[in-house]
């Protein structure tokens, strides 16, 4: 009897051991679904960026630096690369065949222009090499960032200037004039915008496409938070806005807009700290909002909320900067007048009204956009052609190909 003991408890043990093995598959199992996407599940394979997924910090070495001729140049400090620069140099390098690398040495700059002198350099941002102004027969160009609009460097280093907007063209072409003998000299190249299409990225993000146009959004700095508080204390003071809701998106907490720690702001306030905002939460708020108030030299923000098909309002002294215009969005002349009291034209028009100068804005944005890309398409054949050096028809597309082949990485270690 004592081998049928022996063996009932082999069996009871063999039935732990069978159980213990499918307890431990399952924990497995659920684990491996807990970090992997269920099939029907899109999420990115990789970090989305902003400025329509190109990436703004590339790692480029000095080697690879010096390599390789490009047509187009531009070099900008890492900690200069600020959302609106980043859109210009996207498009760029999208439109162009730019490449976009840190700011080297002047040493490495010196043996850069020796080796591709032909390059053609597209400054973003007011400073620029000090080597890259000073050595002769550079062809340096200037873009009139959305964060730089006024700014124009030293004429006699500049061979183009190119501008996003025509009344910028206007007031480049004003100061260029009186400054110099020969204006012919250094073309003006309208442009029109460099903002990416943010409804690809809110698409590729996965953010739900609800518009509300009555909830209003102020994309605000430091130098434009007082705008954005006498806009909280609209809405604050004002029974007939507090129907809809404003978003303050900035670098500021609800503490900067006098409220406590604890104390809780009304539903028609809502504060977004923007540094510690995800990508996805700021593309959200800007979505969600079907009004969104720019001042009016902010030209980064009104092309974007054009973009997404939002209700355009334009406020302060240089208002609209020539893209706002009244029919594809509201102007309102701050200057010597009460902000709250202007509001009321925007809030007087009813929901089908925005919505339709919203769309209005998308549809021109569309239309710059094609100018855009026409805009470019030239300035990547002028510049492809002078990196080459050839007139010849037949002899520049066989270069053409070669070049193109290098800048897609189909050749490597080729120099011009």
């Amino acid at each position: 009897m004592a081998w049928i003991k022996q063996l009932v408890i082999a069996v009871i043990a063999l039935i732990v051991l069978i159980q213990v093995w499918r307890i431990s598959g399952l924990v497995r199992k659920s684990q491996a679904a807990a970090v992997s996407p269920a099939s029907n599940v899109r999420v990115p394979e990789k970090k989305v960026q902003p400025n329509g997924g190109f990436d703004c910090f590339p790692v480029i070495s000095e080697s690879q630096f010096l390599r390789s001729c490009w047509p187009i140049e531009i070099v900008v400090r890492e900690d200069e690369r600020s959302s609106g620069v980043c859109g210009d140099v996207g498009l760029f390098v999208k439109n162009t065949h730019a490449r976009l690398s840190p700011v080297f040495n002047s040493t490495i700059l010196l043996r850069k222009l020796t080796l591709c002198p032909n390059s053609t350099f597209v400054h973003v941002t007011p400073n620029i090499p000090a080597t890259l102004l000073e050595t002769p027969n550079v062809r340096n160009w200037w873009l009139g960032s959305s964060n730089f609009t006024d700014y124009i460097p030293p004429l006699p280093s500049l061979t183009r200037i190119l501008c996003k907007s025509k009344s910028s063209c206007k007031r480049y072409a004003e100061h260029v004039r009186p400054n110099t003998n020969s204006p012919v000299d250094l073309p003006i190249t309208y442009i029109s915008h460099s903002t990416p299409d943010l409804l690809n990225e809110i698409t590729y993000l996965h953010v739900n496409n609800h518009v509300d146009y009555n909830r209003f959004l102020f994309t605000y700095t430091d130098p434009t938070l007082a705008t954005a508080k006498a806009l909280a204390s609209c809405w604050s003071s004002s029974p007939n806005l507090q129907s809809s809701r404003i978003v303050l998106l900035g670098p500021h907490n609800k503490l900067s807009f006098g409220f406590q720690h604890d104390e809780a702001a009304p539903k028609y306030l809502r504060f977004k700290h923007a540094p510690t905002l995800s990508l996805f939460d700021t593309r959200e708020a800007q979505v969600r909002s079907g009004v969104h108030f720019c001042e009016g030299g902010d030209l980064q923000c009104i092309v974007e909320a054009r973009s997404l098909g939002a209700l355009v309002v334009a406020f302060g002294e240089k208002v609209g900067d020539g893209v706002v215009d009244g029919v594809n969005g509201i102007v309102l002349e701050t200057k010597g007048g009460d902000v709250c009291e202007l509001l009321g034209r925007v809030m007087n028009l009813d929901i089908e009204a925005r919505w339709f100068l919203g769309r209005e804005g998308r549809r021109m944005y569309e239309d710059d956009t094609v100018t855009m890309e026409r805009a470019l398409r030239r300035i990547r054949n002028e510049t492809m052609r002078h990196l080459v050096g050839v007139d010849d028809a037949k002899v520049w597309k066989r270069k053409e190909k070669d070049l193109r082949d290098d800048l897609e990485g189909k050749k490597k270690g080729w120099l011009w």
